[in-house]
């Protein structure tokens, strides 16, 4: 049963007595065996046990243990994870090199990516003691739970051997920003630079800028805040990783999209906690803070609150994967109709990699159904994509991934405008590309991934036979609620951010002015930050101008979303990702519309958070907003949406059809003239042969030669040398008895 490693092994038979053992105890016996590195192979009642040579390779040279090589892969992923991302930030705190929050997070997400390829393959890159632990609850059959310490340990030290590493290299530099900022070592404003090697709540840097004092955030705030964090990260590790979402990345991919989730959670996470996420990350760095001279403000840290980036990242990996076991993971079995056979997540199934685990199952990704496939594609069973006939549900698949969308999109907007934390349009722009992209990936395989009322409706509208039209209101349902959810989570983790910054303002939540703050949750035109900055006026955008702007902009991405997945465009990107395409057209479009109406794109995105809004204390400004203008983000992405699918369907999709028929033409022409060219090749090389022939025998002829008659064992004898062009029948002897052809009788060919 399975196939062992190709070590030298020495055979065992073990004879069964003559009772004999049950099959099924044997197979069930059998991940246990593995463990021990053994080959089984059951055959009714007798077990043969091939017991692998583990100590010894092929060459007879000593080995390690699979669990001790695990351990140190992850060992060494933990300290690139975090020797990069602590370095960025000392190098960030003490040089002021890289400006704003983004270029840091960045770095960490390249770090997590960089840390995956180097351990994946070994250990299944955890990198995490949240992750390990979640994963031993959740999915035993993948992890094995006795693994777990070990794994810990090798992460401790991994993280510890990098706060040395920083230590080292940025002590000098650590000294000297001190010394220029009158900061004394192990002082409470020693924060400042305490932070290079461990977390702090609230983020030292924000406080020191005076957009959150100490008393904002909680020990308790903080906690929640890390848990949601975590959860975000173990959720997206497990819709990235799992075999049964066939809208995942390819494997290669998949490091590269939790780096970039990383970034993401960073981006609204860090300006209150930093962004811990990993007990481990935290932990380690901070035990060599303490013993190189921050003492107490490292460990325990002010107020005690180390344990904060302990427990918070245990409890929402947890969450998280529990999550995704019982509410996303069901969807995509009853999707692929696949038994429940446990999802594998990172860590190999019983010595197998990460990489083979995530490419075991071939699953076609149906992100395709977002945008209308073919009629001739519909319930089509020899096509590889799945179409929306076949997508059984609309809320599971929508109101999750809208949830997810609006939450990390408002909470990003919250992050830049309380705190100033982002610098620029483009990083918020980016995370809100990121985040549709990775939402994408989580939705696409159940419902196709609308997320957004606009494109339900223009898909409905145009193609019915794809998209059923009786789904279209419970899709928009499940997307407003889900976008609802998202801006409620977002007004619970940051009101005391919002009311802080509203403070300091002097803005009064409900007033005109309010809108600074009510930004956060709906779009306003133009955008408040321009205004109050002066570069643009409130009359500078009329609403009729808004309504254009956010329908072009709308028109816009649905004519990219349907080119990107249309099966007739030759030049599409591959189906694993479409995702991160659609992504980054929504960051291109947001960069030009979002000065001016702060890009809505989706009625569901606006409406649903500035419910929460007008319920939280802003009211009149929220809904119906300034110059009853809500309705702007309404109408307007429909209308685009419409007008993209109708110029999509007049004129790019036609093109598409003739350019297809006019290439399938050339190939059959081609096809043909290929035939042709060889058929000549054949007669003229057999012409060549034949007066080749005729000069030989018509040599042999004037020379007084007979032909030479050769034996065959099936038959006469054959000359071979005699001229074509004579007549055939000159050379059939006849019989003389009876005046017939001999069948016997020599033939010459």
């Amino acid at each position: 049963i399975g196939a062992g490693p190709a070590l030298e092994h020495t055979p065992i038979r073990a004879e069964l007595p003559k009772h004999g053992v049950h099959r099924r105890r044997a197979l069930g016996n059998l991940h246990r065996i593995r463990q021990r590195f053994h080959q089984v192979t059951c055959n009714r009642f007798v077990v043969f046990v091939w017991w692998v040579s583990s100590l010894r390779n092929p060459r007879g040279k000593m080995v390690r243990s699979t669990l001790l090589n695990e351990c140190i892969a992850e060992f060494i992923g933990t300290w690139v994870l975090v020797f990069v991302g602590t370095a960025t930030v000392a190098t960030a705190v003490t040089t002021g090199a890289r400006i704003g929050l983004w270029q840091v997070a960045v770095v960490w997400g390249f770090g997590v990516t960089l840390a995956i390829f180097v351990s994946a393959h070994v250990s299944g890159a955890h990198l995490n003691p949240a992750v390990t632990i979640a994963l031993a609850i959740s999915t035993p059959r993948s992890f094995s739970r006795y693994k777990t310490l070990p794994y810990i340990m090798a992460q401790m030290l991994g993280a510890i051997t990098s706060g040395v590493c920083v230590f080292v290299l940025y002590g000098t530099a650590l000294a000297r920003y001190e010394k220029i900022n009158n900061i004394t070592r192990g002082d409470d404003n020693s924060t400042l630079s305490a932070m290079a090697f461990g977390e702090y709540f609230p983020n030292p840097q924000v406080v020191k800028g005076g957009a959150l004092l100490q008393e904002d955030i909680s020990s308790v705030g903080a906690m929640a805040i890390e848990a949601v964090g975590t959860m975000f990260l173990m959720l997206m590790i497990r819709a990235l990783t799992d075999e049964q979402n066939g809208a995942r990345p390819s494997a290669q991919q998949v490091p590269f999209y939790i780096g970039f989730t990383v970034a993401t959670i960073i981006s609204f996470v860090a300006p209150f906690t930093q962004a811990g996420l990993n007990p481990a990350r935290d932990l380690g760095p901070r035990i060599v803070a303490a013993l190189a001279g921050w003492g107490s403000v490292a460990l325990p840290g002010p107020n005690g609150g180390f344990w904060v980036y302990i427990v918070g990242p245990i409890i929402g990996s947890v969450i998280g994967t529990l999550l995704y076991d019982f509410i996303i993971y069901p969807a995509y079995v009853t999707k692929t109709g696949a038994a429940h056979d446990g999802p594998v997540i990172l860590r190999a199934s019983h010595g197998e990699s990460f990489y083979d685990n995530v490419e075991k199952t071939n699953v076609p990704v149906s992100v395709s159904a977002l945008h209308g496939i073919r009629t001739s594609e519909v319930n089509n069973p020899n096509t590889d994509s799945p179409t929306i006939h076949r997508i059984s549900a609309a809320s599971p698949g929508q109101h999750r991934p809208s949830w997810l969308l609006i939450f990390v999109g408002t909470a990003t907007v919250a992050a830049s405008v309380t705190t100033g934390a982002q610098v620029g349009l483009w990083q918020v722009a980016a995370v809100w590309g990121f985040t549709i992209a990775t939402a994408s990936f989580v939705a696409g395989h159940v419902s196709g991934a609308h997320l957004n009322p606009a494109v339900t409706i223009a898909l409905a509208v145009y193609t019915p036979d794809a998209f059923p039209r009786h789904k279209a209101v419970p899709y928009i349902v499940a997307q407003m609620a889900g976008c609802t959810l998202g801006g409620l989570t977002t007004l619970l983790i940051y009101g005391s951010a919002i009311a802080r910054y509203e403070k300091r303002h002097h803005v009064t939540r409900g007033d005109h002015n309010s809108t600074l703050s009510a930004m956060i949750f709906g779009e306003y035109f133009p955008n408040p930050q321009l205004v109050r900055q002066g570069v643009l006026k409130q009359e500078d955008v009329s609403v009729m101008g808004a309504l254009v702007i956010e329908a072009l902009a709308t028109l816009v991405l649905m004519v990219a979303v349907r080119a990107l997945t249309d099966e007739k465009n030759s030049a599409r990107p591959s189906k694993k990702q479409t995702p991160f395409f659609i992504g980054f057209t929504v960051v291109c479009i947001a960069s030009f519309a979002a000065p001016l109406t702060q890009a809505g794109l989706n009625p569901a995105r606006d409406l649903g958070p500035r419910l929460v809004a007008a319920l939280g204390g802003w009211h009149v400004i929220a809904l119906p907003g300034p110059r009853a203008g809500f309705w702007v983000y309404v109408l307007g992405p429909i209308a685009g949406a419409l007008a993209g699918c109708q110029l999509y369907e007049s004129i790019l999709y036609p093109a598409y059809i003739a350019k297809a028929q006019e290439n399938e033409r050339v190939a059959r022409r081609a096809s043909r003239e290929g035939a042709i060219t060889e058929t000549m090749a054949t007669d003229s090389t057999q012409s060549d042969s034949k007066l080749k022939n005729e000069k030989v025998n018509s040599s042999d002829l004037q020379h007084g030669s007979t032909p030479q008659n050769v034996d065959d064992d099936d038959g006469p004898a054959v000359h071979r040398l005699l001229p074509l062009s004579l007549h055939h029948r000159s050379y059939h002897p006849v019989s003389e008895s009876d005046g017939t052809d001999n069948d016997d009788s020599i033939q010459y060919v």
